[in-house]
């Protein structure tokens, strides 16, 4: 519905991996800057420059983005998720060991978000 370069992210990414307590009433899904139109009401459009083949899970039908860009983006789309859901999502993904600072490190390069991150980088690593 929402064309084959869109995925599935945001909130609803966070909720997947289950490292947030927030449950989101629609779907968000991230399309390429480029894609305009009018798209259901269940979903939550983001536009996003970033490059929609980097750190994807391909599920057959549907992608959804891995969780270290699940986390990387949250802090991107703060406006939008929450600086305090984005930081407790990390927090929790590292502590329950799905993920790890490296890992993070090295999305937040492929993305091109790095410069972003340094600045949430010392609240993510603090214990």
């Amino acid at each position: 519905r929402t064309g084959s370069d869109s995925i599935v992210g945001g909130l609803t990414a966070l909720a997947y991996y289950a490292i947030t307590e927030q449950v989101p009433s629609q779907t968000w899904v991230m399309v390429p800057n480029s894609n305009r139109g009018t798209y259901p009401k269940n979903y939550r459009i983001l536009r996003t420059k970033h490059d929609p083949k980097i750190e994807i899970n391909d599920h057959g039908t549907w992608r959804i983005v891995t969780i270290e860009r699940a986390i990387v983006e949250a802090f991107a789309y703060a406006t939008k998720i929450g600086y305090q859901t984005a930081l407790a999502a990390a927090r929790t993904s590292i502590a329950e060991e799905k993920t790890t600072e490296d890992k993070l490190y090295r999305a937040a390069k492929d993305l091109g978000l790095w410069p972003l991150m340094t600045k949430y980088w010392e609240a993510i690593i603090a214990k």
